[in-house]
């Protein structure tokens, strides 16, 4: 299991909803994503906006609706990107109570059914960390 990550910024366009990040490595089905977004200009970090669409090897698709605390002025999110590379079904979250939790609650999970193997769209500019 090995975790990879991705900072980016998007400039959000009036009339979209759609992003694609290109990532530096290659994505498989049953790799988990985490999404955590955050508006510079306000500092507030706005939960549920992000939507996974499909993704290809190289590409993730999001959907980025408005909250309800996305003013017309707020014209940049920044996200953070990790990815779980793994087909685990289930995650340990605290070794003491031995509990699992199903992945499918967390996030989202790249699915043979929101795959794409023919993604082209637009590249974003992307600063990798680990």
């Amino acid at each position: 299991m090995s975790l990879n990550c991705i900072k980016t910024s998007i400039i959000l366009q009036p009339n979209k909803s759609n992003y694609s990040i290109k990532t530096s490595f290659s994505l498989s089905q049953g790799y988990t994503i985490f999404v955590h977004a955050y508006y510079p200009s306000t500092n507030y970090e706005p939960s549920n906006i992000i939507r996974l669409i499909e993704w290809s090897y190289n590409f993730i698709n999001f959907q980025i609706t408005k909250s309800a605390h996305n003013e017309s002025f707020i014209d940049e999110v920044e996200l953070h990107i990790c990815v779980l590379c793994s087909d685990y079904k289930n995650l340990k979250i605290d070794n003491k109570n031995e509990e699992e939790y199903s992945l499918n609650l967390i996030e989202h999970i790249l699915t043979k059914d929101n795959f794409n193997e023919s993604l082209s769209t637009e590249i974003h500019e992307v600063d990798y960390f680990d």
